[in-house]
């Protein structure tokens, strides 16, 4: 592999490994005197840095009415927050504040130059395959517990990276034996998370790679992944990747679901009474008001529409669906392959069932992305 591009797939992998932790301070990222996510924060602003002063960068057409914009809505949120107060809880409305604006909008507009998104692409293939090495290393060596997750995060994050690596696989240069395997190992290990949400939004995400690409090695790769994972699946050694399945019928399951509902509902009657929004992190703040039994002190609706339209306001969520189906139009339209609008529908989909906007940071940057990137965009990665 060439020199420069070994450096782009580190340098993108520190960026979207400061993105997905999106704090300077974590302490399940301590390990004896070493702050790990302090320094890979070091390592984003750098990685920002080479993006932004590479000789190919260029802002995308367009870019300054889309600024504008964004700093309308800091003004209008900035409003809402000296109104209503703001969430000190874990700093929870100033850490929204800052991975929305620092660490989702800005990112977009880099990613969206041709240099720039190469990084992007090249960050999610190094920072995916790490979460796939760890997931495969504990899957082996028995330590999965009750449902798998890693270096740190819960196994609905765990969940969601790995089916961006199988997209990832999908979209790949890898010979075709390669791509079946890697896909239907990360199937596998998404099963092992237990998360009903992400592998829902997995299947509908490959389902439209493989119908919008419809080649017969399209057809190859989704038949091969199916055949693999289900011959897998029947094998003793992975009997407990069935906990998805399992699920449905566990009584915890349906206390999660009882949960999101309680919350949804919350979200609609503070909506009811503030149409115009109520100031980012305060939901949890005024829907404790409501019902303290299942919201917490730091908590969100689970409903990325339920959580615009509550903090920011109804006149924000139509901009926000609006953008949607404009950068899903351009998507399909500008791009070669069909990788970015697949990523677009899989994270998507995710945010209908988990995550707050932070959480939702990468839907935002590749909503930006495809919004404002050109025709040359192309799916093959690696």
């Amino acid at each position: 592999m060439p020199l420069h591009r070994s450096f782009s797939y580190l340098l993108g992998t520190f960026i979207i490994g400061a993105l997905a932790i999106g704090r300077f301070y974590d302490p399940r990222l301590i390990y004896g005197p070493l702050n790990l996510a302090f320094v890979i924060m070091i390592f984003y602003g750098i990685g920002l840095y080479f993006v932004f002063r590479g000789s190919r960068f260029k802002l995308p057409k367009g870019i300054e009415n889309f600024s504008g914009l964004v700093l309308i809505f800091i003004f209008y949120q900035s409003i809402l927050l000296l109104k209503y107060g703001y969430n000190v809880t874990q700093y929870y409305s100033f850490h929204k504040v800052i991975n929305l604006i620092f660490l989702a909008i800005i990112p977009g507009i880099l990613f969206s130059s041709d240099y720039g998104n190469r990084i992007f692409q090249y960050g999610l293939a190094g920072f995916t395959s790490l979460f796939f090495v760890i997931g495969m290393c504990y899957l082996l060596m028995g330590i999965t517990g009750d449902r798998m997750a890693v270096l740190g995060g819960g196994p609905i994050v765990f969940a969601r990276w790995i089916s961006v690596f199988v997209l990832v696989v999908i979209a790949s240069k890898m010979k075709l034996i390669l791509k079946i395997v890697f896909s239907a190992l990360g199937l596998l290990l998404v099963l092992a998370a237990g998360s009903k949400g992400p592998f829902i939004a997995l299947i509908l995400a490959a389902g439209y790679y493989f119908i919008k690409g419809s080649s017969k090695k399209s057809l190859v790769i989704g038949l091969g992944i199916i055949f693999i994972t289900v011959f897998s699946l029947l094998g003793s050694k992975f009997q407990e990747s069935t906990r998805v399945m399992n699920g449905l019928n566990d009584p915890r399951s349906l206390t999660s679901v009882v949960s999101r509902l309680e919350k949804l509902n919350v979200a609609l009657r503070l909506i009811e009474d503030n149409v115009w929004g109520i100031g980012l992190g305060n939901y949890p703040k005024y829907g404790k008001e409501i019902n303290a039994k299942y919201i917490l002190e730091v908590d969100y609706p689970h409903n990325i529409f339920a959580e615009m339209a509550v903090e920011s306001g109804l006149p924000w969520l139509l901009i926000l669906l609006t953008g949607m189906i404009l950068s899903w139009k351009r998507g399909v339209k500008n791009c070669e392959g069909s990788f970015m609008p697949s990523l677009f529908l899989l994270l998507l989909v995710n945010t209908q069932f988990s995550g707050d906007l932070s959480n939702s940071k990468f839907l935002v940057i590749v909503l930006i992305v495809l919004c404002f990137y050109g025709k040359s965009q192309t799916s093959n990665l690696v």
